[in-house]
């Protein structure tokens, strides 16, 4: 199994500077991950409460929320390898494991499938008790791969953050989960609360999105949800930094496929910081780690970390170690690393369009309009088609260059939910071949 980790950052510092940047991008290669010999656990998170009961389907079948997504994940266990492990929990308050931890054979030998046919709603809404539920059934399989499809259409009883004679509150819940389980947070319908969905993504080193009205889009989404987590063969990755006395680590986020605040999970040993990155397939995934200290004289040099990479506990691949050189020549200071800048542009639109998006829901049009202007500046700074196509659901673009709007009025609520849900994804930075590797 190959793995290349490369890191890139301003060598240069003026004088004074007390600061350093780095980008470190992990690479798994693609041959020699072919996805197979791992052992996968696959859970699916489904929402049982009244609000089900509603009918979106736009092929007017008159098919409530429920059946289309009964319907869809039908579609997605159909899909899974013969040997993959899976589970069905459906939820309100309460959870409900319909389809208990099996092996896959076929779809005419699921112990439960009349359970789940017969799966009726009704009830509130509490994302922790099928949370928690999921989390106990993944917990017998700890040397799988394990990725869960959490589907809600409504919003978390406002309650359930807390701690209760129930169990404990979501923030913690999250807080407490293996690193190694990812979700797939999915909204159906347009009743559900994107944050909430980006919480429960963001704990997990999962991702999020907003589902189609279209049943046949939801089918597909959860059909590539399956496929993808089962290309997944690693189920530990962790990158180490080794890091001197003299610097210290202030933040870490990962940058690439989608901006992801890593603070939260690093974890600090005497001189190493242990930052764990999840399961892996074949990809690569890039990462911005900010050091502070204290400076050092004109010409002076410093080690500011030096980054390596285990997986499943044993070290893989390092780099050469990071270090910067304060500097009187002007001309070497000013010159900024272009994957430091791309990521710091992408991470500066994610903020834009959260608070561009705050704004417009707080009836401040001046700020949404100032915040959501300078994010399509951002997004066609970086080239990235797929976001100015989000934004312009919301907004109707004058001059992207630099980032004149106009907020559009009867904007619906399904593009706002959709620009909201997917303003942490990023465009790749275009990095130079050369690695500074070990």
């Amino acid at each position: 199994m190959r793995w290349d980790i490369r890191h890139f950052h301003n060598r240069w510092l003026p004088v004074g500077k007390r600061r350093a940047d780095v980008v470190v991008s992990v690479r798994a290669q693609t041959e020699e991950l072919g996805g197979d010999g791992a052992d996968h656990c696959i859970g699916f998170l489904l929402d049982k409460s009244g609000s089900m009961d509603k009918a979106d389907d736009p092929l007017g079948r008159g098919l409530s929320r429920m059946a289309v997504a009964k319907e869809a994940m039908l579609v997605a266990l159909s899909t899974l390898r013969p040997g993959t492990v899976f589970f069905v929990v459906a939820y309100d308050a309460r959870p409900q494991v319909v389809m208990p931890p099996q092996v896959f054979e076929s779809v005419e030998t699921i112990n439960g499938m009349q359970r789940f046919r017969e799966l009726e709603h009704g009830g509130s809404t509490k994302f922790s008790r099928a949370i928690e539920r999921a989390a106990s059934l993944f917990s017998a399989y700890p040397d799988h791969v394990r990725h869960a499809l959490f589907l809600t259409d409504g919003r978390n009883d406002p309650e359930d953050d807390r701690e209760t004679k129930e169990g404990r509150g979501l923030i913690a819940l999250l807080a407490a989960l293996d690193d190694s389980i990812a979700f797939s947070a999915r909204g159906i319908g347009l009743d559900w609360d994107p944050a909430a969905l980006r919480r429960i993504a963001e704990a997990t080193m999962g991702d999020v999105a907003a589902l189609p009205i279209d049943p046949s889009g939801i089918t597909e989404d959860f059909r590539r949800i399956v496929g993808a987590a089962q290309t997944r063969s690693v189920r530990d990755v962790r990158l180490c930094l080794s890091v001197p006395r003299t610097s210290r680590l202030v933040s870490a986020t990962q940058t690439s496929p989608t901006n992801m605040d890593l603070r939260g999970r690093t974890r600090s040993e005497g001189r190493v910081s242990n930052i764990p990155l999840g399961s892996w397939g074949a990809e690569t995934r890039d990462y911005l780690l900010s050091f502070e200290f204290d400076p050092l004289p004109s010409g002076e040099r410093m080690m500011v970390c030096r980054p390596s990479l285990e997986v499943n506990g044993q070290t893989v691949a390092g780099t050469a170690p990071v270090a910067v050189e304060w500097t009187r020549d002007g001309h070497l200071s000013a010159r900024i690393d272009t994957a430091v800048a791309h990521y710091r542009g992408e991470a500066e639109k994610s903020r834009e369009i959260d608070a561009g998006l705050a704004a417009l829901t707080a009836g401040d049009e001046v700020a949404a309009t100032e915040r959501l202007g300078r994010a399509v500046q951002l997004a066609r700074s970086s080239e990235d088609s797929e976001m100015l196509e989000r934004l312009a659901g919301v907004v109707e673009v004058v001059d992207a260059e630099l980032g004149t709007i106009r907020l559009r009025r009867g904007a619906s609520k399904a593009a706002v939910m959709d620009l909201d849900v997917s303003s942490t994804r990023t465009v790749r930075a275009r990095l130079p071949d050369g690695a500074r590797a070990a």
